[in-house]
């Protein structure tokens, strides 16, 4: 069965750990790895990064808020477990025997929405199906 860890671990180099930025030419607003506020107010992080924050003061770097969140232990498993349940377990992934299949289906999932990358499986099977049964191989 397909393996999260693995996964995740090719998310944190993609959407960069701690990754934390507040560029306001970005549609997400703030975002840390790879989590936009604005798309996603609930995260628990969040807690997590404005206790950062205001330890730090009003004037602080990103480069100083991601040494402080990567320093923060709770916090990498925070981001870990948001990604778990907001990607991985609504495709039902674990229960995917390829690895490769899995991973391409969670990393379209974390871009474009779990229900896009569901729907775009969906419609692959749909047509590989057809193609094998207009072939009589099914």
């Amino acid at each position: 069965m397909a393996d999260f860890e693995r996964a995740y671990k090719k998310t944190e180099e993609h959407e960069g750990f701690p990754g934390y930025v507040n560029d306001p030419h970005d549609p997400g607003g703030e975002t840390v790895a790879g989590i936009s506020r604005k798309h996603n107010p609930y995260f628990l992080g969040w807690d997590i990064v404005d206790q950062a924050k205001h330890a730090l003061g009003p004037r602080a770097s990103a480069t100083l808020i991601n040494r402080a969140l990567a320093g923060a232990t709770p916090f990498r498993t925070i981001v870990k477990e948001f990604y778990r349940a907001s990607y991985w377990a609504p495709l039902h992934l674990d229960e995917e025997s390829s690895q490769r299949l899995a991973e391409a289906v969670y990393d379209f999932g974390v871009n474009a929405g779990p229900q896009v990358s569901l729907q775009a499986l969906e419609d692959a099977r749909a047509r590989v199906r057809k193609k094998l049964e207009e072939e009589g191989l099914l």
